[in-house]
């Protein structure tokens, strides 16, 4: 009986320990599950957004670099595709006005020129007249001006026949502004409108060649 007795103490001594254990068990894990566990896992949560952001932040500086690079390239092709269409503009505006001081330049000194020839007619210089009027007609076709150049090319067809040998020795100028002139008529001889005042020229300078009076 004692044994018995004894048997059933151990017995239920064991089963004691054994259930304080597991509530102790059973209270760590119910601790851990509500107080460890939810740390642990913010503390996971934290670490994992922390990564996730660097890797966003790293990736939105690629993206920022990349586009800056596109939009850097791109402005610089379109600022010197803008430049040189504002160079051509210039250039050709440069071109514009210089063709136009030409013109003016020449319409100027055809004038000029026309006068001091009508002054030489008067003096009676005619190898200084004609090279006058040639450098007027030459000079006031160039610049356009049709009406004063066969003003200037009728009075030097009045000159042609005075012309002699010595007045090409007299006047130095006055073959080359009579070739310079046949080259612009020539030029310009659109349907044969000059054609006519070359052959009239042109034969003026053989026969005041072979003329000695």
């Amino acid at each position: 009986m004692t044994d018995t007795l004894q048997i059933l103490e151990k017995v239920n001594s064991f089963y004691s320990n054994a259930f304080s254990q597991l509530i102790t068990v059973t209270v760590a894990v119910l601790a851990f599950a509500g107080v460890f566990l939810p740390l642990l896992l913010q503390f996971l949560q934290w670490r994992t957004f922390r990564n996730e952001r660097r890797s966003l932040q790293i990736q939105i500086i690629k993206e920022i670099s990349s586009t800056k690079e596109a939009l850097t390239g791109e402005l610089q092709t379109r600022f010197e595709a803008a430049k040189q269409d504002f160079q051509k503009m210039v250039q050709a505006e440069i071109k514009t006005i210089q063709r136009r001081l030409n013109t003016e330049i020449a319409i100027t000194r055809g004038g000029v020129c026309y006068v001091q020839a009508a002054n030489y007619v008067m003096q009676g210089d005619v190898p200084h007249a004609a090279s006058s009027f040639a450098f007027a007609a030459d000079h006031s076709l160039k610049g356009d001006d049709d009406f004063n150049g066969q003003r200037a090319l009728e009075e030097l067809q009045k000159c042609l026949p005075r012309l002699t040998t010595a007045s090409f020795e007299a006047e130095l100028d006055l073959e080359e502004d009579l070739t310079s002139l046949v080259k612009t008529l020539g030029e310009r001889n659109i349907n044969g409108r000059f054609t006519d005042r070359i052959g009239v020229i042109t034969r003026g300078i053989a026969a005041a060649k072979k003329r000695t009076s």
